[in-house]
């Protein structure tokens, strides 16, 4: 699986001023790691030590220490298979994160702190802990993350009572967010304990991409185009759906689903040349009749020769479905879950 970048904006809102000069005694976390783990039990805190030439160093490796304490924990955490088994014993779902790192833009850790910066004389540095106590972080993060998990189980539900398959697809296609898994891996790792009341949020995502699968193999779909030219319009709709692994019907008779296309050339000769300026229609109908209707025009072509002008057409016509098509139909069925 690609490897993510972690990108932390670390927005320091209580950050504690460290010690212009070393206290007389060195503090209680200083020394061997576990003194650290004494002051600041990780069940707690997560807490990192930075040390440097100067003050300033020290803190700025203390913050960089916390950006890798979070990489390394999510790749120890999360890398793992999620598996449930349905009741009927035939759909199962896998959520498996693999050397993934934390995707996470703009993430202000307002918790984030550090301790007084000490002089080590022995070994002749500065030292000093950022840290983050994780319920004071989790009471900024998790109505962030309840604000992003709210709308995606409503639309997960809705997603379950769709009754004609294929837009039963494109609803958990559209479900598999990276954002909102990026989000409960963070928490994951802010606070383990808590974040296991959104267990169910990730048993859903991991539930979608087997749910899309189970939809789309109910589906044999027939493109049936009126008004075609050397099979532009036939090839673009067919690909629009063959590319997200649909089966199309070699006849009519097996088809599920039929998808009518109807185009209207809307040809004019003039003296400067032949000009078409096309329109197209396209039905996707399934067994309880119509589930969407796109429509779209392009501006007019021409050229001397009618063959080459209707080619253009055509060809503008075809390149206009292979964009816009799909993303279209997406937004239809996904637009009551927003």
């Amino acid at each position: 699986m690609k490897r993510y970048l972690l990108v932390f904006f670390l927005s320091l809102l209580t950050l504690l001023p460290s010690c212009a000069s070393a206290p007389s005694t060195p503090p209680d976390w200083a020394g061997p790691a576990q003194n650290v783990t004494a002051v600041y039990p990780a069940e707690k805190f997560i807490a990192q030590k930075g040390t440097g030439a100067d003050p300033n160093a020290a803190q700025v490796n203390a913050l960089a220490a916390i950006s890798r304490y979070f990489e390394s924990e999510v790749e120890s955490r999360v890398s793992s298979v999620q598996v449930i088994t349905q009741q009927n014993g035939t759909d199962e779902a896998y959520l498996k994160v693999e050397e993934s790192g934390l995707i996470q833009s703009a993430v202000n850790l307002f918790a984030l702190r550090q301790s007084e910066t000490w002089f080590n004389k022995t070994e002749n540095q500065w030292e000093t802990v950022a840290y983050i106590d994780r319920d004071e972080a989790w009471t900024i993060y998790e109505p962030r993350l309840t604000q992003k998990t709210a709308p995606f189980m409503t639309a997960f539900r809705r997603a379950e009572t769709e009754g004609d398959p294929l837009r039963q697809f494109v609803s958990f296609s559209a479900l598999q967010d990276s954002e909102l898994l990026t989000m409960l891996d963070f928490a994951l790792v802010l606070h383990p304990r808590k974040a296991q009341a959104f267990d169910d949020v990730r048993s859903a995502y991991a539930e979608c991409r087997n749910k899309a699968e189970a939809a789309k193999r109910k589906v044999i779909l027939a493109v049936i185009c009126t008004g075609d030219y050397e099979n532009t319009v036939y090839n673009a709709l067919a690909s629009s759906f063959s590319g997200h692994g649909f089966a199309l019907a070699r006849n009519q008779g097996e088809a599920t689903h039929r998808c009518q296309a109807v185009v209207t050339e809307n040809e004019q000769k003039m003296q400067a040349g032949t000009f078409f300026t096309p329109t197209i229609t396209v039905t996707l109908s399934g067994k309880d009749g119509v589930i969407f209707t796109y429509n779209k025009g392009i501006t007019r072509t021409g050229a001397n020769d009618p063959a080459v002008a209707k080619r253009r057409a055509y060809i503008a016509l075809g390149k206009a479905l292979q964009e816009t098509f799909w993303d279209t139909l997406v937004q239809d069925t996904t637009k009551v879950q927003k």
